[in-house]
């Protein structure tokens, strides 16, 4: 595993994410993050983009000398995700140039409170047939 590659990840579906990093320099202390800019995506196994960094607040703490940061994604927007193998990477901008800072997979659990489907049939006093209703809850 490369120094750039994170051990998987395990995170589901409908819930805030909150991804704690640390970011390292060359010889291995904090890297001072203060002015430098974060992107991290998300990409399903096809390469499709599943959550661009638009959608994304990465939080440098208090202190962005320490090089700890936040990703952090609403569950309004992991809600629909299919279950599934994901990769992310989280790239740094500065001074016009850019690195990619990690990668590696977030592996997505079905959102266990989203696409519920209850079904009921109701049967209508003196009628020869039934009433089938359909309900989710996203």
């Amino acid at each position: 595993m490369s120094d750039k590659q994170h051990d998987d990840v395990e995170l589901y579906a409908g819930d805030t994410w909150a991804i704690d990093g640390t970011l390292l320099d060359m010889d291995g202390g904090p890297l001072d993050i203060t002015n430098i800019d974060l992107d991290w995506i998300l990409r399903g196994e096809n390469g499709a983009i599943a959550i661009i960094p638009d959608d994304v607040i990465i939080d440098k703490g208090d202190d962005p000398t320490l090089g700890l940061l936040v990703i952090n994604v609403s569950a309004s927007i992991t809600t629909g995700l299919p279950a599934g193998r994901y990769s992310d990477t989280l790239r740094m901008r500065f001074a016009g140039k850019g690195e990619t800072l990690w990668e590696g997979a977030i592996l997505v659990q079905a959102n266990r409170f989203g696409g519920i489907s209850l079904r009921t049939n109701v049967n209508l006093t003196g009628a020869a047939s039934s009433l089938s209703v359909d309900a989710v809850i996203a």
